[in-house]
């Protein structure tokens, strides 16, 4: 009965992966990519991310080497042995799950968007990006839990702002890989934040100031006040959250130099603490540069546009 299932379940899934790739080919690789939402170009890195993962487990296994000791923090990699390997064929699947999820959301985006228009559908993407943030961390017994705990424990411990506890190692693997994806971190963060300001801040804004005018610029003030939430929500913290990944890393260099025995190691703690330290200002003054770029946009003085190109000259000098 499970080898059914198991193969039922791969018959859809062909099918959905066969139709994926006859929408890619019908339209196109690149009108493909350039049509679909950004929270689709975000999930797709996400899973390719835990294919990856699953290609690192499937390659140390052969290698013999004990994963089980390697995602243990208690214990050192290689110095232990240990029967108990994590199984990457669950990563596998639980990236097989998941492409096929995100497939079938992309069809059912594009199947809808030939009677609707694409602006009203964004509520499929988001869904996507909601449901699967929740089954990543939810608690329950589904979904190759195992695996899936070992991320979050992980995650919990990276976030945790401790300088005066040594590292494990796979920590330092998991930060290092977030940190390669900390543009999917922003966009993730881009989606959720526009969805809230469609469904949140909109309504207030209408709610609050309705049609009201603002007497010197003869503006809306619902529309000044979106733009403000705007400016915050996306332009400043927007890339700010790409540094977040950075952020972590440092705390775990500054661990490390807290915590470890010779100075040669200390020293190499030390010169990684000031890499991603470096990392602060980049991505302070490209929200700043964001947020003068939002301006120029919205903005139709010609006397103001003027000083504005100026000063987004000198910022992106700097960034």
């Amino acid at each position: 009965m499970k080898n059914i299932n198991r193969y039922i379940k791969y018959f859809f899934f062909s099918i959905i992966f066969i139709a994926t790739i006859s929408l890619i080919i019908y339209q196109g690789i690149k009108d493909f990519i350039v049509n679909l939402p950004t929270s689709y170009h975000s999930l797709f890195f996400v899973f390719l991310g835990i294919w990856l993962w699953g290609i690192n487990m499937h390659v140390l296994v052969n290698s013999k080497i004990d994963c089980t000791a390697l995602l243990n923090p208690e214990v050192r990699p290689l110095r232990n042995s240990s029967t108990g390997f994590i199984n990457h064929r669950n990563i596998y699947n639980l990236a097989l799950d998941f492409t096929a999820f995100l497939c079938s959301s992309i069809l059912l985006y594009n199947y809808c968007g030939t009677f609707y228009e694409k602006s009203t559908l964004i509520w499929i993407p988001i869904s996507t990006l909601i449901i699967t943030i929740y089954i990543i961390f939810m608690p329950h017994r589904i979904m190759y839990r195992k695996e899936r705990m070992k991320f979050v424990d992980a995650l919990i411990r990276i976030i945790t702002p401790t300088i005066k506890v040594e590292t494990p190692f796979f920590d330092n693997v998991l930060a290092d890989l977030i940190t390669s994806f900390s543009k999917v971190v922003g966009d993730v963060y881009v989606a959720l934040a526009e969805l809230f300001i469609e469904l949140v801040v909109v309504p207030a804004a209408d709610k609050r100031f309705g049609d009201n005018i603002i007497a010197d610029t003869g503006k809306s003030q619902k529309d000044a006040s979106v733009h403000i939430h705007h400016h915050i929500l996306l332009d400043l913290i927007g890339s700010l959250m790409i540094l977040v990944p950075y952020l972590f890393r440092l705390k775990q260099c500054i661990a490390d130099y807290n915590t470890k025995a010779t100075p040669t190691q200390r020293r190499k703690s030390l010169l990684n603490a000031i890499k991603y330290g470096t990392s602060i200002p980049v991505y302070c003054l490209s929200g700043y540069y964001s947020w003068i770029k939002s301006d120029i946009k919205s903005t139709d003085d010609k006397d103001l546009l003027a000083p504005m190109y100026k000063h987004a000259k000198i910022i992106f000098i700097f960034w």
